[in-house]
């Protein structure tokens, strides 16, 4: 036959858990730690004039700048690459179907 703890020490449901075996933390030490402030740096777009949260979602990464970030969001960026592609690749790769490839070579020299 087993041999079976006293009756006081079994812990039944009704029973509180005391504070020593809990794992979290009491609540006083829960309301004395202060709230940090969420601070998040902006920055204004230098194409539309918006302001945004200077992130990976609002502005594309360049390196070489101070912060990290191109000076235009990724709206103002994607609207001047579509430009750029329109005005000077469309032109290019029309230019060079009609055209041989030794006399492409001949423009472009």
């Amino acid at each position: 036959m087993p041999l079976l703890p006293k009756e006081s020490t079994i812990k039944t449901p009704e029973q509180p858990v005391s504070s020593k075996c809990s794992l979290l933390p009491k609540k006083s030490a829960i309301d004395a730690t202060p709230k940090k402030a969420s601070t998040v740096k902006m920055k204004l777009c230098k194409a539309c004039g918006k302001t945004y949260p200077l992130s990976k979602e609002y502005y594309p990464i360049d390196k070489s700048k101070s912060n990290g970030f191109k000076s235009k969001c990724k709206w103002c960026h994607r609207g001047k690459s579509k430009d750029y592609y329109n005005r000077v690749l469309k032109k290019e790769k029309a230019i060079k179907k009609q055209t041989t490839p030794m006399e492409w070579t001949e423009l472009n020299a």
